[in-house]
């Protein structure tokens, strides 16, 4: 197909979302294979197509920014941060502040919840994502049973409401000290002052230049021996060039 820097143009305009910082094959790959398995026969007629129909383009947002989650995904990394990391932080303290950076629908920072408030602790959890649609479901807080894989039976009677035999309702009292807004890592001013960052299974799918982008302004945010934890494919090459130091496998101190 033909046209991708034209519709690239078109939907950084549209979205404010630049797909020139994502891996071109990478992300070329998945827009036609959308295009096709919507009968478009090129971009100019998915861009049309874009603009007359708030449902496809609603669809086609969310399938772009690749939400694929879980309730604690990869379970052992949220062990390290729950034996080693949350004590550390916590040392001298009993305030955390956190933000989950691409929380999508919200199975990231509601683990966080989960795990945060079995510790008598004062914290505040800020969850972003770039799609607003996804975050709406965030806020709602209604999954569906397959995604609790890594979450015992008591656990899910203690977090969540059963709605039917497959959906399930997180409980309001799990849904305080989170603050969901929307936020574009490589467009907008980033908050300050956080404890932990999580920014995981995301920095794949850009490219070098925006990666640098992204870990510099993390670093920034971060207070002094913050931490910023990653996904399980996304080792940081030379954290120092970040003002950054290798902790655990996946997590990164603040120097």
């Amino acid at each position: 197909m033909e046209d991708y820097s034209q519709f690239s143009s078109y939907f950084y305009k549209k979205s404010g979302i630049n797909l020139n910082l994502y891996k071109e094959k990478q992300m070329k790959r998945r827009i036609d294979a959308f295009i096709t398995r919507h009968g478009f026969k090129d971009y100019i007629e998915f861009i049309s197509k874009l603009n007359d129909n708030g449902d496809l383009y609603r669809e086609f947002l969310n399938y772009i920014t690749i939400n694929v989650t879980e309730f604690f995904r990869n379970p052992e990394q949220w062990a390290v941060l729950n034996n080693d990391i949350l004590p550390l932080l916590l040392k001298g303290r009993n305030k955390l502040k956190i933000w989950s950076s691409a929380c999508s629908s919200g199975e990231e920072v509601y683990s966080l919840q989960f795990m945060l408030c079995s510790r008598n602790i004062h914290y505040e959890l800020l969850a972003t994502d770039i799609d607003s649609n996804v975050l709406d479901k965030a806020y709602q807080g209604i999954y569906d049973i397959r995604q609790f894989k890594n979450i015992n039976a008591d656990h899910i009677d203690r977090y969540f409401i059963k709605l039917d035999n497959i959906k399930y309702a997180v409980r309001d009292e799990y849904k305080k000290n989170i603050k969901f807004r929307t936020f574009n890592l490589l467009e907008d001013e980033y908050p300050q002052d956080f404890d932990l960052i999580l920014c995981r299974n995301v920095l794949i799918y850009f490219t070098e230049q925006a990666k640098n982008h992204i870990l510099g302004r993390f670093s920034n945010s971060l207070n002094d021996n913050g931490m910023l934890f990653v996904g399980s494919t996304e080792q940081i090459i030379s954290p120092q060039n970040y003002g950054l130091e290798a902790h655990k496998i996946f997590f990164y101190k603040k120097i």
